[in-house]
């Protein structure tokens, strides 16, 4: 029998199965984060298949986000669409959290991240509010970056960000897939929608 749910509706109790995809744990109960049919695996994992593609964050997303704040050990990040095979914007701007750990760089984060530039981040964790994300894997890091100077777009020289005009340099975890100009328009274009 297919049983439809709606998102907060009470799908059993924990001692039957494991929480899976869309689906929480309170008061030992498992309830729905969703719309969707309540399905269970070989495994006893209790999951919620969704009607339609999901328009916020899930764990294993690329995301596209953009530095609002750095700090020595952290990153804060706004991000607005995930890349899933396509671009998936989101329903709202969700809130990231960037920690040195999982950033592929060592020492001061300020030296390596600036507020403005535009991140291609993986979500490594959705569980509380804000979400987690990483850029230690090769495809990840800065897509876009400005000079803090002149405001130009930044081109890249291996593992260094130049300024065409002033010559300021910056070592940075870039991505392979970089170019400021896409990568701006894309952000920008989607992130206009929510103002």
């Amino acid at each position: 029998m297919t049983r439809v749910v709606t998102p907060g509706e009470e799908i059993g109790h924990a001692k039957v199965g494991i929480p899976g995809v869309n689906v929480l744990v309170a008061r030992r109960k498992l309830y729905a984060c969703v719309w969707g049919v309540v399905t269970t695996d070989e495994d006893k994992h209790v999951n919620v298949l969704t009607f339609k593609e999901p328009r916020y964050p899930l764990k294993g997303d690329l995301v596209l986000c953009r530095v609002v704040n750095v700090v020595e050990n952290l990153a804060e990040l706004h991000c607005v669409c995930a890349l899933r095979g396509k671009l998936v914007q989101f329903n709202r701007i969700f809130t990231a959290l960037l920690p040195r750990t999982q950033s592929g760089v060592m020492g001061d984060m300020r030296a390596h991240f600036h507020v403005g530039d535009i991140l291609l981040a993986r979500v490594i964790s959705i569980e509380i509010a804000p979400l987690t994300v990483s850029t230690r894997d090769e495809e990840l890091g800065i897509v876009s970056a400005r000079c803090n100077r002149c405001d130009l777009f930044m081109r890249r020289e291996d593992s260094w960000l130049v300024c065409p005009e002033c010559g300021t340099r910056r070592k940075s975890r870039i991505s392979p897939h970089y170019d400021p100009a896409r990568f701006h328009t894309i952000f920008m274009s989607l992130y206009e929608r929510f103002e």
